[in-house]
């Protein structure tokens, strides 16, 4: 038969509440011999405290939520592995949600984690430039504060929204600028560039490091050589078929995160072309597999594993001024960029 409450403070010699504010851990003042009292009980005894009875005393549960766009994708699985492990390790549950890009999926997600009152929220994709995901975020923020509970967004939501939730994440600006200028450094001046969504915020930084870039080296940009992929496997692929066929000049394609990068190459070696030969690659990501590619990709490593566990330290921290920390994201030299 299972041990209860009543059995612990039976034991200690100790009412059911001060056995409730040990486990608790509850600011009323409970004495160092009386708590070694109550823990040895607990551990003697074995018992567990019914999580579903003390989650609805609280504001929160003690799970942690995970939005991802796609799991399947590494990028995102590596983050969530860093999410899980670290919530494990802090005897918490991970929610791993998979919206498959769809805003519908995600805002039915925001009612659940309501329902079930998770702890936080970790949101790892870059937020949609749009009225709808704004408005969205806006609602779940206000319902977050005013019971205690905490957001964090890995990469840029919007200006709106950043300075409201907390935030690790990349300069997306300067760490594309880097490329570029890496790019150019080794002797490219005609770059094209194959981006992610166009409404995506962290597309949009990125273009805009391209972009800078390039004027800062009075390098003109070419809105012909300038791509936005909804699809990175398959428009990565024939974006990069299109460069190669009605760009002639092209020397090198800077990819806005490794799957465009990886798709485009493949849609280059199909072609005939030699990496780097014919096309150097440089891309930001530093997915875990990139080092068994051959060529091997030249790409702006973001701590994948880092973010994840420092976003789960920030929930735990339950701190109310908003924490915002910048990781950088050193390019990493592989083997798919040629001097020229």
């Amino acid at each position: 038969m299972r041990n209860s409450i009543e059995d612990v403070a039976t034991y200690a010699g100790v009412s059911i509440t001060t056995v409730s504010r040990v486990i608790n851990n509850s600011p009323h003042r409970v004495s160092e011999k009386t708590r070694e009292k109550v823990l040895k009980a607990i551990k003697e005894l074995n018992y567990q405290p019914d999580a579903a009875a003390q989650n609805l005393r609280a504001n929160y549960t003690n799970v942690l939520a995970f939005i991802g766009r796609n799991l399947a994708d590494p990028y995102y699985g590596e983050i969530c592995r860093g999410v899980s492990e670290t919530s494990l390790q802090n005897n918490i549950l991970t929610f791993a949600c998979n919206t498959g890009h769809n805003f519908s999926h995600e805002s039915n997600y925001h009612r659940l984690f309501a329902q079930h009152k998770v702890r936080g929220l970790i949101l790892s994709g870059g937020g949609y430039n749009t009225k709808e995901y704004q408005s969205l975020l806006l609602n779940e923020i206000h319902a977050y504060a005013k019971t205690q509970r905490q957001i964090v967004a890995l990469a840029p939501q919007g200006p709106t929204i950043d300075p409201l939730v907390h935030t690790i994440m990349i300069d997306n600006i300067k760490t594309s600028y880097k490329n570029t200028e890496y790019l150019i450094k080794k002797g490219h001046k005609h770059i094209a560039y194959i981006g992610g969504p166009e409404e995506i915020f962290t597309a949009q930084e990125r273009l805009q490091g391209y972009l800078q870039a390039l004027k800062d080296y009075n390098i003109p940009s070419n809105t012909s050589q300038i791509f936005y992929a909804s699809n990175f496997w398959k428009e990565g692929y024939a974006f990069a078929q299109q460069v190669i066929r009605n760009n002639k000049n092209c020397t090198a394609i800077y990819c806005a995160n490794d799957n465009i990068a990886i798709s485009a190459m493949n849609g280059c070696l199909d072609l005939g072309l030699k990496i780097p030969d014919d096309i150097s690659f440089i891309s930001i990501g530093g997915l875990p597999d990139n080092s068994y590619m051959m060529p091997k990709l030249t790409t702006a490593a973001i701590p994948l594993y880092e973010l994840g566990t420092k976003a789960v330290e920030l929930i735990l921290n339950n701190s109310d001024e908003k924490v915002h920390i910048t990781l950088d994201a050193p390019i990493i030299d592989g083997n798919s960029i040629r001097e020229i």
